[in-house]
């Protein structure tokens, strides 16, 4: 019963870790993530135009 405790505990800290990792991303480094994303999708669609 105690690994299922400990493995419990290994859950709830990174559950904290990723709460906490979350408030760390500061607002330059998800404007940077957003716009890599919008270019992968504008490349997608670009690539569907094409293949259309």
């Amino acid at each position: 019963s105690s690994g299922k405790n400990s493995s419990k505990r290994k859950k709830a800290k990174a559950r904290q870790a990723s709460e906490d990792g979350s408030m760390d991303i500061d607002e330059g480094q998800f404007t940077q993530v957003n716009s890599r994303v919008r270019k992968a999708q504008a490349s997608a669609t670009r690539r569907d135009i094409k293949n259309k």
